[in-house]
């Protein structure tokens, strides 16, 4: 539905409208056009098709990863009590285990928040000190790459045919660079930059730019003993080696405060999220379009981009939706605190309370609280609740939960409606 007929259906619920023969027909059109939306069950709660539990009752789960979706297949990680790891691919239909990896045992469990990518046929994953690449659809293992230091558990596709990690290496106090060759894993350290005396550098993965060739790095400088904190970002020429431009993120500050999430592209621009400030920075010149400053900052959520806007998942227990254009905060709603990340199938918005439990389906629209769902068990069976690791597939009409032992599978729509 286009603004200016949310305009009309907010006004007409904001003041009284004469029995006119012309208000009748618009308020049938704007039915008609509202049937083009797809309607979410009318059942208090969603349908729900299948569970999959991945371990035996007496190992219990330590940790586990956010799922990353691609065509009919969920992967996930869980790490058991002895630290092990098993990868599995869930088959979005039944919920059936369509592959397993086992790894040996680590020294911690992988990072609940890591951001693989799925791509021609390759599943990549930042797991830890390592960089593994597997056979989507068997789960082999076809290369995998340690980094020297701690690298960052995100990767960003480069080219199509690469992939870019930032590491921060503490014992050479140098933060690398790498690129790898996503078919053949042949490494190249791309750059190095090294650390100002008593500074700690923070450097995320940089953000591949629409400009060929060039990434946004984005990093936070602070002193160790003044607490003196910097934040900026550089354009980098990624073939080269070397910074093309760079700017500030933040106001410097002595809370260790600066960029927290991986910078969005936004068309030609970049959204960048720092503390509890967000901009949209043109890389290209420099310039802020906008900077919104919100009550508090974000921990657990990661920002959602959606067409033109962008969602935001806060510590102060609010969702906000922002003009990405703009910088307006369009609607802002309660849900709880310490959230998921979100995901979206046509105009709701699914997101879960990490404070509560509970699953938030929300109007994109007007931020309207369509339902709050409790797990089967929530008030059955202790440590049994919906916990942050959510995903969604809209073309197959799935959505994926995880209740601390069991990922789920819902319906959010009616068979006969399907999501835009």
């Amino acid at each position: 539905m286009s603004t200016p007929f949310l305009l009309l259906i907010r006004c007409r619920a904001q003041a009284p409208v004469q029995r006119s023969l012309g208000s009748l027909l618009l308020a049938l059109f704007l039915g008609a056009c509202q049937n083009d939306r797809p309607r979410l069950s009318e059942a208090k709660t969603l349908q729900h098709l299948w569970r999959a539990n991945l371990v035996a009752p007496d190992q219990p789960i330590n940790a586990m990863t956010y799922p990353i979706i691609q065509s009919d297949k969920a992967f996930v990680i869980q790490t058991n009590h002895n630290a092990a790891s098993t990868y599995s691919a869930l088959n979005l239909n039944d919920g059936s285990v369509a592959w397993t990896h086992a790894t040996a045992t680590d020294d911690q469990p992988p990072y609940y928040n890591l951001d693989g990518i799925s791509t021609k046929g390759l599943l990549c994953l930042p797991v830890n000190s390592s960089v593994k690449v597997l056979d989507w659809d068997t789960g082999r293992g076809k290369w995998h790459f340690t980094p020297q230091g701690s690298p960052v558990q995100y990767l960003a596709l480069y080219r199509d045919h690469y992939l870019l990690q930032t590491s921060n290496d503490w014992q050479a106090r140098k933060t690398h660079l790498y690129q790898y060759d996503l078919k053949s894993g042949a490494t190249k350290l791309c750059w190095s930059i090294p650390w100002p005396d008593s500074t700690q550098l923070l450097g995320y993965t940089p953000l591949p730019l629409a400009e060929e060739g060039l990434a946004l790095f984005v990093a936070t400088a602070r002193h160790a003993r003044s607490r003196h904190t910097h934040s900026f970002w550089q354009v980098v020429d990624v073939g080269r080696g070397r910074v093309v431009r760079t700017g500030k993120i933040y106001p410097d500050n002595t809370a260790g405060h600066g960029p927290t999430k991986q910078p969005i592209r936004c068309g030609d621009d970049v959204l960048v999220v720092a503390y509890d400030q967000i901009f949209r920075l043109d890389p290209r010149t420099g310039a802020e379009h906008w900077r919104l400053t919100l009550p508090r900052d974000m921990l657990t959520s990661r920002p959602l981009l959606d067409g033109n806007a962008l969602y935001c998942a806060m510590e102060d227990a609010v969702l906000y939706k922002i003009d990405a254009t703009t910088g307006q905060v369009l609607w802002k709603t309660a849900i709880s605190g310490t959230p998921s990340r979100m995901a979206i199938c046509g105009h709701h918005l699914f997101v879960i309370g990490g404070g509560d439990g509970m699953l938030y389906t929300i109007d994109t629209t007007d931020g309207r609280l369509v339902r709050k769902m409790q797990a089967p068990n929530h008030d059955y069976r202790r440590d049994e609740f919906f916990q942050r690791f959510i995903g969604v597939n809209c073309r197959q009409n799935r959505l994926l939960l995880f209740d601390g032992r069991n990922f789920r599978a819902y319906t959010p729509y009616e068979s006969s409606q399907h999501p835009n």
